[in-house]
């Protein structure tokens, strides 16, 4: 009988994980494409970048590329700032 239970508690949490891991990726991914509709559609520019160092969405012609790419870009990276948030990377 305590095996069942002790079963049964391994399934709950493995179920709860398994939930909150779908949680994390499902709002990232729903973040990241508002992000990109955001600096796409409003054309956010920094005036005070630099123009030998382009910004990360000029650098790698995102706005070029397939809208499909664009989301699986953004779903990766943040993911990665997620994933890395603590450690002192500056880029994923």
């Amino acid at each position: 009988m305590e095996y069942n239970i002790l079963t049964m508690l391994f399934i709950v949490y493995i179920y709860r994980i398994f939930r909150l891991v779908l949680v994390i990726f499902t709002s990232s991914y729903f973040l990241g494409i508002i992000w990109l509709i955001f600096v796409r559609d409003w054309k956010i520019i920094d005036t005070d970048v630099d123009e030998n160092r382009p910004d990360f969405y000029t650098a790698f012609n995102i706005g070029e590329k397939p809208e499909v790419m664009q989301l699986v870009i953004v779903w990766y990276f943040a993911i990665t700032t997620l994933a890395s948030v603590g450690y002192g990377d500056f880029t994923p």
